[in-house]
């Protein structure tokens, strides 16, 4: 006959305690390779990824269509409130008439490359005998960006385009032979003309 062993109530609580020891140090060890836990941060269970890190929402501004630093406004944006000095700066003398200026014309001796002011379509590519190679570029809240006088063009219609991306060169057109190599703006918004040069570091939202 064997011997039945009994077990101390003591002996007991001791493997109980052993027991519950080498769970918790498995768990440990387990989620140690899970969950990353420094000194920066620290991780939950609930956390999806190692690494996620928040999302900062950046609301895009307008850009100037060009890179170089070297050029300069040769003709300005006619505007109606502004001074009469500044008014005559801004008309367009083309065969013996005097045109407003709708927008703004940018240049410099050489070549230079022009760039897309902000994301949009490519509405039309069309060669002007006036207005010389112009691309209609269609952006969000019903505006337009007319690039004219170029020299050569990089995209065609329908064409998505990214801000800062290179479109074409700048170039000459008959409207303003006089002022050399250069690009001339134009902005429209809801059918309306805006100066160039006010939508600049402006949201799409901002500009009215």
């Amino acid at each position: 006959m064997q011997k039945k062993i009994r077990l101390k109530p003591i002996s007991i609580t001791l493997i109980y305690s052993i027991l519950t020891i080498s769970f918790v140090i498995g768990i440990m060890i387990v989620g140690n390779k899970i969950f990353k836990v420094d000194r920066l941060t620290y991780v939950t269970p609930w956390t999806i990824a190692e690494d996620v890190k928040p999302v900062i929402s950046e609301k895009k501004e307008f850009i100037k269509p060009y890179l170089d630093e070297d050029i300069e406004i040769l003709q300005n944006y006619y505007d109606y409130k502004d001074n009469k000095e500044n008014q005559e700066k801004s008309l367009i003398l083309y065969e013996n008439t005097y045109l407003q200026n709708s927008g703004v014309d940018y240049g410099k001796n050489s070549v230079f490359d022009v760039i897309a002011m902000y994301d949009g379509t490519v509405l039309d590519v069309i060669n002007d005998n006036i207005l010389g190679k112009t691309i209609e570029i269609q952006h969000s809240n019903n505006l337009i960006a007319y690039y004219q006088c170029l020299g050569n063009t990089k995209v065609k219609k329908d064409d998505v385009v990214s801000q800062g991306q290179i479109i074409g060169t700048s170039g000459t057109c008959n409207i303003s032979k006089n002022i050399g190599n250069h690009i001339h703006i134009e902005i429209a918004k809801d059918g309306k003309i805006l100066n160039p040069e006010s939508i600049y570091k402006k949201t799409i939202e901002e500009i009215n």
